[in-house]
């Protein structure tokens, strides 16, 4: 299945409190090998994220902290703000290939899943 950067951004948070719920075991299975691919690219797109911050951050002059550690402090320049937000929301735009089939709202049965939630992972959900 093809979906955006941003839907399974979205979706992360969704997916892994479906998962500590309890349901069937194939069900479990196929959600956590969804799970599994959506860290994987998750992942991938966090070190990316991290360099474009870098790459529109401020010019690192200030003095830190020693007690700071760096790669938390860097911050992207303000000046700079609108290169970074259009690069970041091109980066969210891609599509990838998941290896998923949608489950439908009946393969979840009994398992307790709030709206937001099923909203949040409509992209892995069908009728």
């Amino acid at each position: 299945m093809k979906v955006t950067l941003e839907k399974v951004y979205v979706a992360q948070q969704s997916l892994t409190k479906l998962l500590s719920q309890d349901m069937p075991s194939s069900l479990a299975f196929r959600l956590s090998r969804l799970a599994k691919q959506v860290k994987s690219e998750l992942d991938t797109f966090e070190e990316n994220r991290i360099k474009l911050v870098k790459k529109y951050s401020t010019s690192g002059k200030e003095k830190k902290s020693p007690a700071v550690d760096p790669e938390q402090s860097v911050k992207v320049h303000p000046d700079k703000m609108k290169e970074f937000s259009a690069e970041l929301m091109a980066m969210l735009a891609v599509e990838i290939e998941l290896d998923f089939e949608p489950i439908s709202v009946k393969d979840l049965g009994d398992v307790k899943i709030s709206a937001i939630d099923l909203v949040n992972i409509e992209p892995f959900v069908c009728e």
